[in-house]
């Protein structure tokens, strides 16, 4: 179904390309963690050229998609380093 155009929106191509890298970004971080690998906060946000507040926000998504998806999966923290990594519990198949 077509809709009139007074009704179509444009959506500028800055924010495709943040979607893009938002993407892009959290696929790094859940790769790097499903991988047995741990994330350094700084290093990947420098790396990354993000905030850490940006990197926190990424976390937050990925924790709760864990939560729905794999349940015997968490993401820790070792601090002050900020240092993520990814534990499962032993009970799980994830």
């Amino acid at each position: 179904r077509r809709f009139p155009e007074e009704y179509s929106v444009t959506v500028p191509s800055a924010y495709k390309d943040a979607d893009k890298m938002k993407i892009e970004l959290m696929l790094l971080i859940y790769d790097t963690l499903i991988g047995g690998k741990d994330v350094a906060r700084g290093e990947f946000c420098r790396a990354q050229q993000i905030s850490e507040r940006t990197f926190y926000r990424y976390m937050r998504e990925l924790s709760a998609f864990l939560r729905k998806h794999k349940p015997g999966c968490r993401i820790e923290i070792v601090e002050p380093d900020g240092r993520y990594f990814l534990e499962k519990s032993q009970k799980t198949d994830n």
